[in-house]
């Protein structure tokens, strides 16, 4: 029984100490962060996991007013933003920039979206066949993408616009704008733009119906 004990105490203590050290590393690099990002008023990011792979010291993520943000934000190179308005609730997901992804106020997004501004590796195999190299490098020296070239990857902006709705474990692809109050349902696979006050879904996302209210 007291060796029990003993070993009790001793892996407490080593469990406390982890957990201290874990902590003291995360404020850490939450503080180191701070260069970063620019957050508005009574908004809450406290659950965002933000990831710079590549930096300058610059604003690549501006939340407003009055927002509640959950989800991944994984900034790929120094070229990458992402802009979130007043009033906005993103459940969770995943978004991945290198260009842009600007989303208006009052949008509501649900949770397991992914949002990615870019095709990540180009068409061409003869311009993508270094990519897992690069990785491995990049890995290695402690900043994942370091040695990628982008510059053979096509990005475009992704607009979302004020008072829209994004269903659950939707996708958004580059270039995409999704109009203002529009509503995309869960599950869709979203490439082209979605005009104002429409409702679309599937994959592809296609048009279901207008969301403006019949007189």
């Amino acid at each position: 029984m007291l060796r029990f004990t003993k070993l009790l105490l001793k892996f407490l203590n080593y469990t406390s100490s982890y957990i201290e050290r874990k902590h003291d590393k995360n404020k850490e690099q939450a503080e180191s962060q701070l260069k970063f990002i620019e957050v508005g008023t009574n908004s809450n990011i406290q659950n965002c996991r933000l990831e710079f792979r590549s930096s300058i010291e610059k604003k690549y993520f501006i939340v407003g007013e009055n927002a509640l943000l959950n989800g991944t934000y994984i900034f790929e190179n120094e070229y990458g933003k992402i802009s979130i308005g007043n009033n906005t609730y993103i459940a969770g997901g995943l978004f991945i920039s290198i260009h842009e992804i600007e989303i208006g106020n009052d949008v509501m997004i649900s949770w397991g979206c992914t949002f990615a501004d870019h095709n990540s590796h180009p068409v061409n195999w003869e311009e993508r066949k270094e990519d897992i190299i690069n990785r491995n490098s990049g890995i290695n020296d402690g900043s994942m993408d370091k040695y990628k070239d982008w510059s053979k990857v096509i990005s475009k902006k992704i607009l979302v616009k004020d008072k829209a709705w994004i269903g659950f474990n939707a996708i958004i692809l580059k270039g995409v704008t999704i109009g203002e109050g529009a509503i995309v349902a869960a599950g869709s696979v979203v490439s082209k733009d979605v005009p104002d006050f429409t409702m679309v879904g599937g994959n592809p996302a296609k048009f279901i119906k207008s969301c403006l209210k019949e007189a």
